[in-house]
């Protein structure tokens, strides 16, 4: 369950130092929700699983977003080779997204078999 909580805490941990500074307090709350929710993932509790699929999609669906507000400024590059890199860290977030919430599928579904 590391595999998927962790990564979730990194993101609430960075979300939290970003908001506090700059008083964005309703993205701080996003943030503390998901350490939250990672704490939860990591002691299997029930209400956890569904709050870190919503975290999931939340953040899949705002990168193609921002990916849509980009392309419609003229993204993509003149290179094609700078267009390909710009897209890499959303390709890994998706792929961490996907990654963490079939884990977390996996691991409750082990979980209530066992119990």
């Amino acid at each position: 369950m590391l595999l998927a909580a962790g990564p979730l805490a990194l993101w609430g941990a960075w979300v939290l130092w970003v908001s506090i500074p700059h008083r964005q307090w309703l993205t701080g709350v996003l943030g503390g929700l998901a350490l939250v929710t990672a704490g939860g993932l990591l002691f299997l509790k029930a209400w956890a699983r569904p709050l870190a699929y919503l975290f999931a999609a939340g953040l899949v669906v705002s990168w193609f977003y921002a990916l849509g507000q980009v392309i419609s400024r003229g993204w993509p590059y003149a290179d094609r080779l700078g267009t390909v890199l710009s897209l890499v860290p959303g390709a890994l977030l998706i792929i961490v997204c996907a990654g963490g919430a079939w884990v977390v599928h996996k691991q409750y579904r082990r979980h209530v078999r066992e119990t």
